[in-house]
């Protein structure tokens, strides 16, 4: 298959994903307040982010509006997924995926209250196996902070390989005004014979179509 063909298939409707414990979907009304004092609003979740805390819940309703409503209905090269309990329905958290050619770009994140237990990876493990059963994603990566470890050992668990230090990659507004150093980590078609954890559609979703 040519490079070109890989590429035509990209990019692809984002579908709701299960796991043991969650479910990934698009965006429900009352999300965005929850998401707002879990996650989007709090300066600790927001530390090693390139953004500051959203001011307000309706800051967060229009990131959801593009990223997790609008963004599931037209093909589109970047989309995100609600971080959802399983059973309550609880959003918990933000997963967004950025397709560029033959490469997607990830970034996540979850309240802090939900920290450490392991939602993170479990999530993560969900789309990225997703992400790698299209057979025009060949490589999937992000760029970590150095000093940020929990996110790292994320990663790490999924099966990314660090690439090296991206000195003065970002400035992260809650730590410091001048530049910091981030770790690049991938993980590539070639490292995937077997997937990090299975995974299951959503009974109602459907197979996403290429544009």
């Amino acid at each position: 298959m040519t490079s070109q063909a890989l590429i035509a298939k990209l990019p692809l409707l984002p579908i709701p994903l299960q796991s043991e414990r969650l479910l990934l979907r698009g965006a429900l009304p009352n999300d965005a307040v929850a998401l707002h004092a879990c996650y989007f609003g709090s300066h600790e979740a927001s530390r090693f982010l390139s953004r500051g805390p959203h001011e307000s819940s309706l800051h967060t309703a229009t990131f959801l509006n593009q990223w997790c409503t609008q963004n599931w209905h037209v093909p589109t090269n970047a989309v995100a997924w609600v971080i959802a309990n399983r059973l309550s329905g609880a959003p918990m958290g933000i997963f967004l995926a950025l397709a560029k050619g033959h490469a997607v770009e990830i970034h996540y994140g979850i309240g802090s209250s939900y920290c450490g237990h392991g939602y993170a990876t479990e999530a993560g493990a969900a789309v990225i196996n997703w992400l790698l059963s299209n057979p025009a994603v060949q490589r999937v990566w992000t760029a970590i902070d150095t000093e940020h470890h929990a996110s790292r050992r994320v990663l790490e668990k999924l099966g990314f390989q660090s690439e090296g230090v991206l000195r003065q990659w970002a400035v992260l507004p809650q730590i410091s005004e001048f530049a910091r150093d981030a770790v690049s980590y991938s993980r590539v078609r070639i490292d995937c014979s077997e997937p990090t954890h299975p995974y299951r559609r959503h009974p109602h979703s459907h197979e996403p179509q290429p544009r």
